[in-house]
């Protein structure tokens, strides 16, 4: 038997038993889903194993890496200095990170980055992700691919680069302290880009997967497109927060308003297809089509990414299959973290996929 811990309303005991037969159906390993309706938790289960051996149970405290779920609490930080007036959307990047425009790039705006717009998709080569400064130095020398604004391409690491360098040049600190100061400690929630030592008994083993998601080194650095690390519980609170209009238990990270203008409309338009090596590619741009909608910061619900049945969810999905998404309609915040990168990632059929059709069969 798959030990599986944790609370569940009993109105939603279905959420419960497709967790449970998620270890049947897709060999799941480990993992963690939370439900939050109203701002309220009605399901917070944890299941299976930490480790691929299947020694070490996953325990209520257990985190692990979210691969591009991260971006939405990344997005979530820069959304919360639009908020403040800090930020302006519609303004030059270079209105803040000034050496952002050279090469070409002194007409790329804020919103570029949150979309996907900014043609800076690729990593610069022979730069290390740890090295900081010299990632986003040389992310401002690069000229991008296309014209910004005119196309889009999934920013898969430099996205959390580009909008952490603004939050830093804004407020003086890193986008990993921003997001502990401003959003965690609030809330009390487990979440962190950037781990600091003392929290790797708590992290749980990446299994299944080719790349490299499972080294310490990564826990250390912030690379804020894709190496947080927290669980469903956190994700459900701070998306159950957003799904209310911003505020949850007294606590308001961002105004309603804010939150409906970030997810108002999507990019829409050409996709450029980014090298799979995620450096600056040496060959002909690929064109194709691509089932991602990305909002001011956060996909829109996609087959791809698919976070519920109603149009308004938003939130974002990780490579290997987590999920974070807030529904306004439903007031319904949902957060499912895992170590098994395997099967479909965050579809309609995958497990997280699963999870939130038990769940709205339940409302």
């Amino acid at each position: 038997m798959v030990p599986i811990e944790g609370d569940c309303d009993p109105a939603f005991q279905g959420v419960l038993e497709a967790f449970a037969r998620n270890w049947e159906l897709f060999d799941e390993v480990g993992a963690s889903v939370s439900v939050t309706v109203d701002g309220r938790p009605v399901v917070d289960l944890w299941g299976g194993w930490s480790d691929a051996a299947r020694t070490r149970p996953w325990e209520r405290d257990t985190i692990v890496v979210v691969a591009s779920t991260t971006k939405g609490l990344t997005g979530l930080c820069g959304n919360m200095l639009i908020d403040r007036g800090q930020l302006d959307p519609r303004a030059p990047v270079a209105d803040y990170w000034p050496e952002f425009a050279q090469n070409g790039k002194a007409g790329v705006l804020v919103e570029h980055l949150f979309d996907h717009r900014a043609g800076l998709p690729n990593m610069p080569r022979g730069v290390d992700p740890e090295d900081w400064d010299g990632v986003v130095d040389a992310l401002a020398s690069m000229r991008p691919r296309w014209e910004p604004g005119t196309a889009h391409s999934y920013h898969a690491v430099t996205y959390g680069y580009l909008i952490g360098e603004v939050v830093r040049r804004i407020t003086g600190r890193t986008i990993g302290t921003f997001l502990r100061q401003e959003v965690c400690e609030p809330l009390d929630v487990d979440a962190w880009i950037g781990v600091p030592p003392e929290l790797d008994d708590r992290c749980a083993e990446v299994c299944n997967q080719s790349g490299g998601f499972d080294s310490v080194g990564l826990r250390r650095y912030e690379s804020p497109g894709g190496n947080g690390h927290t669980n469903g519980r956190s994700l459900a609170r701070i998306f159950g927060a957003m799904a209310c209009g911003g505020e949850v238990d007294g606590v308001r990270l961002i105004s309603e308003a804010t939150l409906d203008e970030a997810v108002a409309h999507w990019v829409t338009g050409p996709w450029i297809g980014f090298d799979e090596s995620l450096m600056e590619p040496t060959g002909p741009i690929p064109r194709s089509t691509f089932g991602l909608r990305f909002a001011r910061g956060f996909m829109r619900g996609s087959e791809m990414s698919w976070m519920g049945p109603h149009d308004r969810a938003f939130g974002s999905a990780g490579s290997g299959g987590s999920i974070a998404a807030a529904d306004p309609e439903s007031r319904v915040g949902f957060g499912y973290a895992q170590n098994s990168h395997l099967g479909p990632l965050a579809g309609i059929d995958s497990r997280p996929g699963r999870l939130l059709q038990a769940l709205y069969a339940a409302l």
